[in-house]
């Protein structure tokens, strides 16, 4: 098997969380297992893991460059972005075990801005209503754009944008369901 663990920190206002990471559109995209194993909200530390089982060089990242992973943060609302250098912690880099070798990857600081949405308005079109139904289920079922950000198309808070949103979204509008609640 091949493992990536990759510890890391991140420092900023104290209005910076850490919500999610993802190898989703990365080179690690393909690994069978992945998701962060340790994140704790006090010292602004955590640790992310993927593995591979694949066997021989489909298993393997190999010597390039490219995304490899994707860190979302929710911040309070401000008027400008927050700058949020990312590094390893406690004298620990990220680092690739491979097979054959080893490496540390170069860290890439990124800013956090705030976007403002509606939840529930997967569409972007300022109101909830049944377009916004119709836009997901053809996110989901026809690949379509996604809704900007993904997160106002999770509509019933379960963390995934899937059948359910838009069923929620339906129940809200035309059943007078509970309002959106996005993770």
């Amino acid at each position: 098997f091949y493992a990536v663990p990759i510890p890391f920190s991140w420092a900023g206002s104290s209005g910076i969380f850490l919500d999610s990471a993802s190898t989703a559109g990365t080179r690690i995209e393909h690994f069978a297992q992945s998701g962060l194993i340790v994140v704790d909200p006090f010292t602004l530390r955590a640790v992310f893991s993927a593995t591979s089982f694949l066997q021989g060089a489909d298993s393997l990242v190999g010597p390039d460059s490219g995304l490899i992973l994707s860190l979302y943060f929710s911040v309070s609302p401000t008027s400008s972005p927050v700058d949020v250098p990312i590094v390893g912690f406690g004298g620990y880099s990220p680092l690739f075990f491979a097979e054959a070798a080893s490496y540390s990857p170069v860290g890439v600081a990124g800013s956090v801005a705030p976007i403002i949405f509606t939840c529930g308005d997967a569409n972007g079109s300022g109101a909830v209503d049944v377009g916004d139904a119709i836009f997901l289920i053809r996110y989901i079922f026809s690949d379509e754009a996604p809704p900007v950000p993904l997160e106002s198309g999770d509509a019933d808070g379960s963390g995934d944008v899937n059948v359910g949103d838009a069923t929620y979204l339906i129940k809200y509008i035309f059943s007078d369901g509970p309002d959106p609640q996005c993770f």
